[in-house]
Formats: C-alpha cells, structure tokens, sequence
C-alpha cells in the first residue's frame, strides 16, 4: 500500500505541494528533528502559525535547533512542546530510543531494544487546540495515530481540522487499534479518507483489504478542502 518512506517518492512530498500553499496553520504531532515541519513551512502561506509536538526529550532537543534555523523571519512562528497527544490526558510510559530513533513509541515492543522507559505528559488535540481551526495535521504517533484521533473528536465534529494525515503500520495492532476505526471516526464527523500514494491519493475499500498493519499514510480531508484536493485525486484501489 506504501510507496517507501521518503517523502519525495511516497507521496508525502507532493501533498505538502498541493496543501501549503493554501495553508497558515498546521500541527506536526510526532516532529522528532522537524523533517516533515521544515519541508511544509517552506511552502506555506504567509504569515504561518504551527505547532510540533515531540515527546522524546532527545528529538526535543534537535527539534529545537532546527526551528530555530526554519524560522528565519517573522512571518512563521513555531510553537514547539515536549509532550505526546493520545485520546485522554495524563502521563504514560514512553520509550525514547537514543540519537532521536525514529521508532520511538508509546507502544511496548515497537521501539528498539535500546530504547529508555520515560514517563512522559499527554494531552488531546481538542485541549490544546482551544477552539481554533488548523488548515493542516501531520500525525506520526508511531502506532499511537488512532489515539491522537480521537483525542480530536470535538475538533474533527466541527471540521476544525482541514487536512489530517496519518501513518498506519504494524503497531496499531500492539496499540489495539485499527485502521476500519479510524476511518470511521472520520466519517463520521464528514471527513473523506484517502490512501496516499506517490501518484496522488486513493479511495480505500477497507472491506476489500481489511487490517494490514502495513506501513502507508492515509489523509482524511474536511469538505472545505476536498476542492484543493481533487487535483490529485486518482481513483480507488
């Protein structure tokens, strides 16, 4: 179902192509260095605000610097917390793996062995957000994505929430989560779910696929922003 990893050959890279230019707001929930954060602010309308979340103190760090040399001027502003979101409030454990791994996770046995038990603070979309409107979500949660949704289910209730991206992979299924309710939980407040592929974006027929627990990204899209979307929107598979 995915393309790769790389941005500029999964898909993720054209996205932000076609969502930045329209955007002044958007949340990186998962930024670890600020790869994805970087590469959507230099597409973004101006003047931006955003948001990155990362809760490894490591990747928090870096993180840091990096905003530091992405906000070059005042017509972007980063807001950057050490903290996670999920579907409630409170602290969790997290395992922060060393040198801002990648696969640092809140889910026990997805991270690398060499990776630090932390407890770390988790908040919710919807608390943190306090009624604003955001043009752009980028969740990578490392198997926490679903959690991150519901977490945002008032936002998502009023189409707060333009375009929400999110990775689904194998940890979903230690997290007991799935892809059929996260689709759902979109549909339900009136967002469309597409598969992203390095073409563009595909209507998924999760009764033909089921639960794959296979690594692809899958963007649910407000119908405000559908119209900027349709360019790229392929067809099903």
């Amino acid at each position: 179902m995915a393309d790769g990893i790389r941005a500029n050959a999964n898909g993720e890279q054209l996205l932000i192509d076609v969502v930045a230019p329209q955007a002044r707001s958007f949340i990186d929930v998962g930024a670890n260095v600020g790869a994805w954060t970087q590469a959507f602010s230099k597409k973004c309308a101006r003047p931006a605000w955003g948001c990155l979340f990362e809760p490894s103190p490591n990747a928090h760090a870096t993180l840091l610097h990096a905003v530091e040399d992405i906000c070059r001027d005042d017509t972007l502003s980063l807001e950057v917390l050490c903290q996670a979101l999920g579907d409630a409030p409170g602290e969790i454990p997290f395992y922060a793996e060393p040198n801002a791994g990648e696969t640092s996770s809140f889910v026990f046995g997805h991270s690398a062995r060499s990776a630090t038990r932390i407890m770390v603070p988790v908040g919710t979309l919807d608390t943190e957000l306090a009624k604003r409107s955001i043009d752009m979500v980028k969740i990578d949660a490392e198997g926490f994505d679903c959690k991150v949704l519901r977490g945002a289910t008032e936002a998502m209730s009023r189409q707060a929430l333009g375009v929400i991206q999110f990775e689904y992979n194998g940890p979903w299924a230690l997290a007991g989560d799935t892809l059929y309710a996260a689709i759902g939980l979109a549909s339900r407040s009136g967002y469309e779910t597409f598969l992203l592929k390095n073409d563009g974006l595909f209507r998924f027929d999760w009764k033909r696929y089921g639960e794959f627990f296979g690594y692809s990204n899958f963007i649910a899209v407000s119908p405000p922003w559908l119209a900027t979307l349709m360019p790229i929107v392929v067809g099903d598979i």
